[in-house]
């Protein structure tokens, strides 16, 4: 099978500045510190400055982690997570139903193989592919349905506040719809068995998209955080106090665009 290849420009999906950065434009050079390469990130490594507790998110995981029963990939990424030579390459997402777009899967892959390709080129360091699931995230309308065959698949449920805390007892119909496009393969069995001890099985959204994401990427070594936990929110409740007291986001942010705007006129 054949590949082709089109280049950012191509696709006309992109802004002018997205492309910009693509292409390391010199005037957007003072907007990061780091180019998304092996080389930008070799620098990134060297120049790490963490300040955080390891103890305490080594802690905090293997608790989330202990109705689990994580194979043995993820239970030594997390207790390498205690060690100052070891690294996360860490993607975000929100909670979508069955994972919803196809992006959700592509991102857990990218940074399962960047982790790998890293652990190559730096072969005395250790490296943690993470899923932050986005448990906080308020947007139940953004996260409550699944297209499949042009189909869309839809949790109806009135709601509101965070995502990952929502009680999954009225998804039961929406795992019924889902499974019904799965199909009667060996692969579909699997995973609509797997979707309902996921959604069926599990008192919230958070526990019940851990389950599935654990289940899909668990022999990879993924480690799957869910900072919804008082112990982690203590570990920056400073910089929050400060950034509400005194602004400094929406100012480095208003500052940011101000400069942005003046280099795209």
């Amino acid at each position: 099978m054949q590949a082709k290849y089109i280049s950012y420009q191509e696709t006309g999906s992109f802004s002018k500045l997205v492309l910009d950065y693509i292409n390391d434009e010199e005037q957007l050079k003072a907007f990061y510190s780091y180019r998304p390469d092996m080389e930008g990130l070799a620098k990134a490594i060297e120049h790490r400055n963490f300040l955080g507790n390891r103890e305490t998110l080594v802690r905090v995981l293997q608790d989330q982690y202990q109705h689990l029963q994580p194979n043995k990939s993820v239970t030594k990424n997390i207790e390498l997570l205690g060690s100052a030579n070891t690294f996360t390459v860490t993607t975000g997402h929100q909670l979508n139903l069955f994972t919803g777009p196809l992006y959700f899967i592509y991102k857990i892959v990218t940074t399962i193989n960047l982790a790998i390709e890293l652990k190559m080129a730096h072969p005395d360091k250790n490296f943690v592919p993470v899923y932050w699931m986005a448990t906080e995230d308020h947007d139940f309308d953004e996260i409550n349905h699944v297209s499949v065959d042009e189909k869309n698949i839809s949790w109806i449920q009135q709601t509101n506040g965070a995502t990952g805390r929502l009680s999954t007892k009225t998804v039961a119909a929406a795992v019924t719809a889902y499974k019904g496009y799965l199909g009667i393969s060996k692969n579909g069995k699997r995973i609509a068995k797997l979707v309902e001890q996921a959604y069926l099985q599990h008192d919230n959204l958070a526990d019940a998209t851990r389950f599935l994401v654990n289940n899909l990427f668990e022999k990879y070594g993924l480690v799957i955080v869910n900072a919804d936990d008082a112990q982690l929110k203590k570990q920056f409740a400073n910089i929050i106090t400060e950034d509400i007291i005194q602004h400094n986001s929406a100012k480095n942010i208003d500052e940011s665009s101000k400069n942005l705007e003046e280099f795209r006129l």
